[in-house]
């Protein structure tokens, strides 16, 4: 007999079922870091394999298609969050407990921060701006994830609000940046 087509539960659909810290949930599913890393996991195209997202991130990056800034900013801030949140003491809900590779492993946000987030249209313009959008995107994602975890996935929650932002960013940093020059006399 050959099989067409397997269904089942994702490695998000797991962590938001049980309740239990995300590790013991995915054990108990049978999913390995590694096995989330490399994409032999069920799931939606860019929530299965963060390598490909990876390697795909790093083609943007080189033919310098996508900014780096804001790709190295969202994963800055996804991990310098997630281990902040994985310090707290007595966090026992799914997400919490999840350390950055994790954060980074399982859901769409390396694919969400490559490919989505570099939108040049959507994405602020200047450098500092994207350091900060990058970075909040990848702070929101860690906080949507741990705040509601029946949203498992924060990903495009985040890079929404933040495309809201973005014009305010690009405002502030050329406000602060006309504010240090030297006035002409």
């Amino acid at each position: 007999h050959l099989v067409d087509g397997v269904t089942g539960a994702t490695a998000l659909s797991v962590t938001g079922a049980g309740g239990q810290p995300i590790t013991a949930a995915l054990g108990d599913a049978g999913y390995s870091l590694g096995w989330l890393f490399t994409g032999f996991v069920p799931g939606s195209v860019g929530e299965t394999s963060a390598l490909c997202c990876l390697i795909g991130a790093a083609i943007l990056m080189v033919t310098r298609i996508a900014n780096y800034r804001v790709i190295i900013g969202g994963i800055a801030g996804l991990v310098i969050t997630s281990v902040l949140v994985y310090l707290i003491p007595g966090g026992q809900d799914t997400w919490s407990n999840a350390g950055p590779l994790y954060h980074l492993c399982a859901g769409g946000f390396l694919f969400g921060i490559s490919f989505m987030a570099t939108d040049p249209v959507s994405a602020p313009g200047t450098n500092p701006g994207r350091w900060i959008f990058g970075a909040a995107i990848g702070f929101l994602t860690v906080i949507i994830r741990v705040g509601n975890p029946a949203f498992m996935e924060g990903v495009m929650l985040a890079i929404l609000f933040m495309n809201v932002f973005a014009p305010l960013l690009d405002h502030l940093v050329l406000k602060y940046k006309s504010s240090k020059r030297i006035p002409n006399v």
